[in-house]
């Protein structure tokens, strides 16, 4: 977590890495809350989480593996975390398992680092144009 959050902090700034680690852990802390109201919820999981996520939509344009025709890019390593967690919940939620449902936390904290990475890019081009 040192090298990936000092990455997106010198991307994000002080202010809106604070803002994200923050906005991650939240939103990780209020959805576990809500799906599994008797789980003790402590910790910075979702906020290293949402962290971690930024840094891939940061580089998701670099190629993983190169091989003839296919490539494999970060931003696909994003897609298979999103969908694998969405399945995984899914399939919980399908047979009754609440304690293990709590991956669908993770699901909205992705969602929460995507919107931070398209606001944040949005605001830097508009500031410089």
């Amino acid at each position: 977590m040192f090298f990936i959050g000092k990455l997106v902090e010198d991307y994000l700034k002080s202010f809106m890495f604070i803002f994200l680690y923050i906005s991650s852990g939240v939103i990780g802390t209020v959805l576990k809350s809500i799906i599994s109201p008797d789980l003790i919820i402590y910790g910075s999981a979702t906020s290293m989480y949402g962290i971690i996520i930024f840094y891939l939509l940061m580089n998701k344009d670099i190629n993983l593996i190169s091989f003839k025709s296919t490539e494999l890019k970060m931003k696909h390593i994003i897609y298979v975390i999103f969908y694998s967690l969405l399945i995984y919940s899914i399939i919980s939620l399908l047979n009754n398992d609440f304690e293990h449902i709590t991956s669908l936390a993770y699901v909205g904290v992705t969602i929460n680092s995507i919107i931070t990475f398209k606001y944040f890019n949005k605001r830097l081009y508009h500031d410089v144009a």
